[in-house]
């Protein structure tokens, strides 16, 4: 598994507010395009984003 070094995800976070409203779709493009990575490298760096916020809400954390 690949994952995002700190500048790359600082990047990400820079995405403009008027792609806010997206789908997984558009956000997993909007990420792997300001990043450099390839889309599945995205969505599974966004898929355990996910599965980890899940896990911790479900626990109270």
């Amino acid at each position: 598994m690949r994952y995002l070094r700190p500048r790359q995800i600082i990047g990400c976070l820079s995405l403009k507010l008027e792609n806010a409203n997206m789908n997984k779709q558009k956000l997993i493009d909007a990420v792997a395009t300001e990043v450099g990575i390839a889309k599945s490298a995205a969505a599974e760096t966004i898929d355990a984003f996910l599965v980890t916020v899940t896990n911790a809400v479900v626990k109270g954390d």
